[in-house]
């Protein structure tokens, strides 16, 4: 397995069209299989047109186990910009749950949002929409726990796989103000503050400890920032 990944990353920087009938034979044997080489997905944008991207989203959404979905993930966001939505749509599903660490698929996820330039800011944009919409506080915190766990890896995770693709480029400052600030002094209406009022009760009380820590985490990186500029300059 290890093996086929390296492998696969660093075929996608080539031309396969030497093999390309036998990438494609062995795609589609393992198609809407539940367990495969995870990885070799990654390939279809080099043997298939844009609209294989919708085979490989539903072979994730339906078919594949959560211990394999990595290279789906990744597949679909290497066809570029025009599935974004297929990766915010992954990304709040919890058939994907995009964010597992099993085999490495919640780093995948982050980087795959800058394939396809999901920004954060559309990611808070929507927590804030979710807030008020979503009535089952399991789907809101599985929401937020995904949410959670890729701003954490944008603060903590700066290696990019894929060369030429796309990286995120918001900065934290921003981020920490569009989650924790109020839009004036007189009201606390920022999206921590709902979520506080939300799950205030000792059963979900990890949910605000995880977003405490992180406001926390933001905290220090942009004193850091600070700190780094004004040494620099």
């Amino acid at each position: 397995m290890a093996t086929c990944k390296l492998a696969c990353l660093g075929l996608v920087h080539l031309s396969v069209e030497k093999y390309q009938q036998e990438l494609k034979d062995r795609l589609e044997q393992l198609i809407n299989q539940p367990l495969f080489d995870e990885f070799l997905p990654i390939l279809s944008f080099r043997l298939y047109d844009d609209a294989f991207a919708e085979r490989l989203y539903e072979w994730g959404d339906q078919y594949a186990s959560i211990d394999s979905n990595a290279g789906l993930i990744l597949g679909i966001a290497l066809y570029g910009q025009k599935q974004k939505e297929k990766i915010k749509n992954i990304i709040w599903s919890s058939n994907w749950q995009a964010h597992d660490m099993g085999t490495g698929t919640g780093i995948w996820t982050y980087q795959a949002m800058g394939y396809v330039s999901l920004t954060f800011e559309e990611l808070i944009s929507d927590m804030k929409q979710f807030l008020v919409e979503i009535e089952s506080d399991r789907e809101l915190e599985y929401r937020l726990d995904v949410l959670y766990f890729l701003l954490t890896c944008k603060l903590n995770y700066f290696f990019k796989n894929i060369k030429f693709a796309n990286s995120n480029h918001e900065k934290i400052e921003s981020l920490y103000t569009l989650f924790y600030s109020s839009s004036n002094e007189d009201i606390d209406d920022s999206i921590f503050k709902s979520i506080k009022k939300r799950f205030n009760r000792d059963e979900q009380f990890s949910i605000i400890e995880s977003y405490e820590r992180l406001k926390l985490q933001m905290e220090m990186y942009i004193h850091f920032e600070v700190e780094r500029e004004h040494f620099l300059f």
